[in-house]
């Protein structure tokens, strides 16, 4: 459930994103004209890339069906060109043994490549990462007995999670930096250097899109300011070493919001792309394009996270490459992998859930997770088509919006006071905060060790969909913890509501 609720989420963060923009007929036509020029389907884009380059980040938002089926494509176009490896986030270092002898097998084992996913992170049953596995199988049992075959390196990490307990462990530095056991990005990028780069081969390296930054550092931001540059990436680590010999490829979807790190989605390019698409013949809707020094390239993300850090920020300055499989109307999203959670996996899966409330959980609650990322995401899929054509309600609903207000302030008060009924009557059965904390453990904490001598709320807008409805707030809050005076300070909240028996319950909260 606490993978639906965060994916419910960004569906209706995404519905609060601007409307698709209307372009100047100029840059319309200058983009428009520069994609038919030089048009490319994805799978040839990619490959040109390896003419003057070694390393090529593909990065991805997740869960979108395109993404790992253009890989499975991919691994025999690649290994035609003489390039021989696939890097993948998608699998641990340690169980690099499992990959090479899966590929290797006689008879292609379900299983074993259903285990290597999962031992990388349990929630991941998704059928189109099991299959790239499958892609690279049959590739090498299609080769001549003594050709080169084709590999697929696992780059990730061996976290402990089994060393979080509770929801505190969740936000204890401590017991993180036990869980990670002092490993990092730079050692996802010593695979690459080791197996690819030392001995003068090229590889695609297919990963989430923050991995894959090259050149371009991630901000952290505040409330719409710039704090500082996160940790260095995969891809930082690979570009430090060889320079424009790596490159960054963005497969299209949405990205995070100026307003609100990680949790609010808007539009790429400002929209500026999906509008270009929209418009397009099919055949060109599905493509690969340079940024670097292109139209696309000049383009501007005013509404996004990525400018910050970056004056006068061009889309060009992240990624060198883009590409689109359609507009985001027509993605699908992945399929679960049917009991990938049995009784054979389940202690594994207990233990190595980065989610504490799953310690004891059964098969039938890790794969009604994993499934209702499907069923969550077909919503997706659903708002995705209606974004143009949805606005705020704020105006529309007054009546909803003052009953939310009264429920932010019955919260805020029940909060202060530390009634544990009200608390227990706001807050829906299945209230999540930050996707860790779950209802029982958020009141424990309220109720136990937290004494507040004053809050308020500050600046809340209120978005009503039907049943459903998002309240972006400013909390601020003065008192006690554990006997400890902290000092007064303010942080952003998102609380997601939903109308249950004629009442307004929140269902999960996110905040700084």
């Amino acid at each position: 459930m606490k993978r639906i609720i965060s994916l419910l989420f960004m569906f209706f963060s995404i519905l609060n994103a601007q409307k698709l923009p209307t372009i100047d007929s100029k840059l319309e036509k200058e983009l428009t004209d520069y994609l038919k020029l030089h048009y490319q389907s994805p799978e040839n884009y990619i490959l040109s890339k390896f003419q003057c380059h070694d390393i090529i980040f593909l990065g991805e938002n997740h869960y979108q069906k395109q993404d790992p089926e253009l890989v499975q494509k991919m691994i025999p176009l690649l290994y035609r060109k003489g390039i021989y490896y696939l890097g993948m986030e998608f699998a641990r270092r340690i169980d690099q043994h499992l990959i090479d002898s899966l590929l290797i097998l006689p008879r292609y084992d379900e299983k074993l490549a259903q285990r290597i996913i999962f031992q990388q992170f349990v929630h991941w049953g998704f059928q189109e990462y099991v299959d790239i596995y499958k892609a690279a199988w049959k590739l090498n049992h299609s080769l001549p007995k003594r050709a080169h075959k084709f590999r697929i390196l696992g780059v990730n990490n061996s976290p402990d999670w089994g060393l979080i307990k509770d929801a505190k462990d969740s936000d204890n530095p401590q017991v993180r930096m036990k869980v990670w056991h002092g490993e990092d990005e730079g050692d996802w990028a010593k695979v690459i250097h080791d197996s690819v780069i030392a001995k003068g081969e090229k590889a695609l390296v297919y990963s989430g899109a923050h991995h894959a930054f090259s050149e371009y550092h991630q901000p952290i931001a505040d409330k719409r300011k710039f704090i500082r540059f996160g940790d260095k990436r995969m891809g930082n680590y690979i570009f430090e070493e060889i320079g424009k010999r790596a490159i960054t490829i963005f497969l299209h979807a949405p990205w995070y919001s100026a307003r609100a790190t990680g949790s609010n989605f808007v539009f790429s390019a400002d929209g500026a792309i999906d509008a270009v698409i929209n418009k397009l013949e099919p055949k060109y809707q599905y493509a690969g394009f340079d940024l670097r020094g292109t139209p696309f390239g000049r383009l501007s993300a005013e509404t996004s996270l990525y400018k910050f850090g970056y004056p006068e920020f061009k889309i060009e300055m992240m990624y060198d490459g883009y590409i689109i499989q359609g507009p985001m109307s027509s993605y699908k999203v992945v399929t679960p992998v049917k009991d990938f959670i049995n009784s054979s996996n389940l202690e594994y899966a207990r233990q190595h859930s980065p989610d504490p409330s799953f310690r004891n959980s059964s098969a039938e609650d890790f794969n009604k997770d994993i499934a209702g990322t499907e069923i969550s995401a077909l919503n997706f899929e659903k708002l995705l088509k209606e974004m143009n054509l949805i606005k705020s309600t704020m105006n529309e609903e007054a009546g909803e919006e003052k009953d939310l207000l009264d429920a932010e302030n019955q919260l805020m008060k029940a909060f202060q006071s530390r009634d544990s009924l009200s608390l227990a009557n706001i807050f829906h059965k299945e209230f999540i905060r930050n996707g860790v904390v779950s209802k029982n453990d958020y009141i424990r904490n309220i109720l136990h060790g937290l004494i507040i001598d004053s809050c308020a709320i500050r600046n809340p807008r209120v978005n009503v969909y039907g049943n459903t409805a998002k309240v972006d707030l400013f909390f601020y809050i003065k008192g006690k913890a554990n006997n400890n005076p902290f000092p007064p300070y303010e942080y952003t909240l998102t609380d997601i509501w939903i109308k249950h028996d004629n009442r307004w319950q929140i269902i999960t909260r996110f905040g700084n």
